[in-house]
């Protein structure tokens, strides 16, 4: 596989993002309107349908924003114990952030794995392509763009049609041969079909 580029399915995109980049602040993303439209809501919770297919194969030990309610792994951080500031070294971590700040939530995975050997993230993201914090770790982890068709995230246990922007699945990780690594190969981006919700 090249490492001089991204291959996404059979071409290969030479990047300047895949060079060294190290610890990205936040002061360098951008807070971004929620991609769910203009409801203040920002508490989205992950369709367990959804985790379930998109950790298959390893065992997830924390979820690093999640409330009492829609929490997908045990432990979890809440909003009051605030992910950004809590450490996450050691854990196989679950993320689907806030949306309306995930330059802050990207920076402190990139921080928390490269600074703390085991420590592995699955994050779903927005596939914000165009943005600052897409390309400060394109070519540095994998990434599965999610599609065609759009997640309906839940609010309440109760599905919410409306997602305006399709997702992804990005693996933070720094061990070569970890889970995540396995799983999708490195400075990859690939496209999966989204698997049909539960009757």
């Amino acid at each position: 596989m090249p490492t001089a580029g991204i291959v996404w399915r059979t071409t290969t995109l030479p990047l300047s993002c895949i060079q060294s980049v190290p610890y990205v602040g936040a002061n360098s993303m951008t807070k971004r309107r929620n991609p769910l439209g203009a409801r203040k809501q920002d508490e989205w919770e992950t369709p367990k349908y959804i985790f379930d297919w998109a950790t298959q194969g390893y065992s997830i030990n924390l979820d690093v924003c999640a409330s009492a309610k829609n929490y997908k792994a045990s432990p979890y951080i809440s909003k009051k114990q605030d992910g950004l500031k809590e450490s996450w070294a050691g854990y196989r971590c679950w993320m689907n952030p806030p949306f309306s700040d995930i330059g802050s939530w990207v920076t402190k995975a990139v921080g928390e794995v490269w600074h703390n050997k085991g420590t592995e993230v699955v994050a779903l993201l927005p596939a914000n392509t165009d943005t600052k914090w897409f390309h400060s770790i394109c070519g540095l982890f994998p990434i599965i763009l999610l599609g065609p068709g759009r997640i309906s995230f839940e609010l309440n246990g109760k599905s919410q049609p409306g997602n305006p922007r399709g997702s992804m699945l990005v693996f933070f990780d720094n061990e070569p041969h970890s889970a995540i690594s396995l799983k999708a190969p490195r400075a990859t981006i690939e496209t999966v079909s989204l698997p049909e919700p539960p009757c």
